[in-house]
């Protein structure tokens, strides 16, 4: 086996779990390509169903930046081991995390 090679884990939760507003900001990262000037991490289109997130070390994470409903969802997925966080409209609902209505 490679010692140089890397593998991380993806965790995937409803997209429920953000407020519209922290999708519209994810949308605006994303399209605009801001690179980190509204929330400061590393956002990935997922087609029209998501958004992929590359979850930095504890000392790259600036939770003050973050709504806190994606912290919540990022924590979740930080409590899981997992260096991704996938939120897609058809993911599973966690009874741990709180909904939002987008209506």
């Amino acid at each position: 086996m490679d010692n140089n090679l890397e593998i991380d884990k993806m965790i995937t939760i409803s997209t429920g779990h953000i407020s519209k507003h922290t999708a519209l900001a994810l949308e605006r990262e994303v399209k605009y390509c801001l690179n980190e000037i509204e929330i400061p991490l590393s956002i990935y289109i997922k087609a029209e169903f998501g958004w992929f997130i590359f979850i930095p070390d504890n000392s790259e994470f600036e939770e003050g930046r973050i709504p806190d409903d994606l912290t919540d969802c990022i924590n979740f997925a930080k409590k899981h081991n997992c260096k991704w966080l996938c939120l897609d409209c058809d993911g599973l609902i966690m009874s741990e995390l709180k909904t939002y209505d987008w209506n």
